[in-house]
């Protein structure tokens, strides 16, 4: 690791000793020789691994968004530490006097958590745009509707992230799980403000540019990844995809406007509950105005035929980071530091899936492409097998021809 204080560049195999414990950096998967990190907008998180081989996310903040705020947002998220979906809520930060803070200025008030297994959403249009459909409708339905579980139990009890988005969701299909990261400026009605209020980021923020830091301030993202996640179930759709969404912008892009047209046959075929309800969503004068994201789980929840949520694995975080000599259980499936728990009357279907690889490295972050123009978009085509009542109108016309022979041949006798 590099030294002097204000340099922090650490090596595979480097290590930082950090609440008794150390921490080692970890070989990037899909690059060998380079340490394993994701870029992101104000800081960087390093895959490191303790004595007992469990995984864990190291996330320090550049200088600008290093304050003792993250401490108090840190003891704001204790109180979500048991939700679905906010396996990162479970957290210690490193304070200016812990362990190898005192030597390297960077990890002041760094962040430890459990590393989320997955990719993130970001990771996975960049696998549509280039390989087409990356899971089958079956599947896509099981992970909007997990997502949704998990924004509206944030929603029901008043709180909202504030930043929903490609690169601060997870999503992991082997076990159709989905996971909300970068929780640092979530929106708690007794918390205050952050320094930075936003209004989200393209291709999921409101056209009314509205900042998100408020009971609402979820409802439009939330409505938009929703889309995509049943979206890339379709090769067409899913090719269309970008590193700023499917939609790459919001209804006041022609562009933006062109591709939700093309998306609503679809949306159409494999949700038309939620489809109807997205329709409004799209054209919403304010977050206060789009419908709420229980009204869209259950549209979901409809349109897959169920009249509840399904049972899914749900994550079981283990304890914090123990200081030496604490023993603590090192099992897991997914990740050392998870347990999964599943309800064993449940089976996953994966039959037709093509997810990436569960785990894998996140890519390298880059500049979203540049809009296609209007002649370069695509009309999706639909086949049978991609529509749900396809087979069952079929069958109606079979049933109704038969019924007619059998009423003409009567009156010939």
């Amino acid at each position: 690791m590099g030294q002097g204080k204000e340099q922090f560049d650490p090596a595979v195999a480097d290590s930082v000793r950090l609440f008794g414990e150390q921490y080692t950096f970890q070989e990037h998967p899909g690059a060998p020789g380079m340490v394993w990190a994701a870029a992101g907008g104000r800081a960087d998180v390093y895959n490191v691994a303790d004595k007992k081989r469990r995984r864990w996310g190291l996330k320090v903040f550049f200088a600008k968004f290093r304050t003792q705020a993250i401490l108090q947002s840190t003891e704001q998220l204790r109180r979500f530490e048991g939700y679905e979906g906010l396996m990162a809520a479970h957290r210690r930060v490193v304070t200016p006097s812990e362990g190898d803070a005192k030597t390297y200025l960077p990890l002041h008030y760094a962040v430890l958590m459990p590393w989320v297994p997955g990719r993130t959403w970001y990771d996975c249009l960049q696998s549509a745009e280039s390989q087409g459909t990356i899971h089958n409708v079956k599947v896509a339905r099981d992970l909007a509707i997990r997502f949704l579980r998990v924004m509206e139990q944030l929603e029901s009890s008043g709180v909202a992230h504030t930043d929903i988005s490609a690169g601060n969701v997870t999503v992991e299909h082997k076990s159709k799980d989905t996971q909300l990261i970068d929780l640092e400026d979530m929106y708690l009605p007794q918390a205050p403000k952050p320094v930075n209020l936003h209004h989200g980021t393209p291709g999921y923020s409101h056209p009314a540019e509205t900042i998100t830091w408020r009971p609402s301030g979820d409802r439009y993202a939330t409505a938009v990844l929703t889309a995509e996640l049943l979206l890339t179930s379709n090769d067409t759709l899913a090719r269309m995809a970008s590193s700023s969404g499917f939609f790459t912008d919001n209804r006041r892009n022609p562009d933006a406007q062109l591709r939700f047209r093309q998306a609503e046959p679809y949306l159409g075929e494999v949700a038309p509950g939620f489809s109807k309800l997205f329709a409004q969503v799209w054209e919403s004068t304010s977050l206060d105005a789009c419908p709420k994201i229980r009204d869209l789980l259950e549209s979901v929840n409809r349109d897959a035929g169920r009249l509840v949520s399904p049972p899914i694995r749900t994550p079981v975080i283990t304890p914090a980071p123990a200081e030496a000599g604490a023993d603590t259980d090192a099992g897991s499936q997914t990740s050392e530091s998870v347990t999964w728990v599943q309800d064993d009357r449940v089976t996953f279907e994966t039959s037709g899936d093509r997810p990436g690889q569960a785990d894998a490295p996140p890519a390298a972050k880059q500049k979203p492409s540049a809009s296609k123009r209007r002649g370069d978009v695509p009309a999706p085509q639909f086949t049978m097998s991609e529509s749900p009542s396809g087979l069952g109108t079929l069958l109606l016309w079979v049933i109704l021809a038969l019924f007619i022979i059998f009423m003409v041949s009567r009156l010939l006798l």
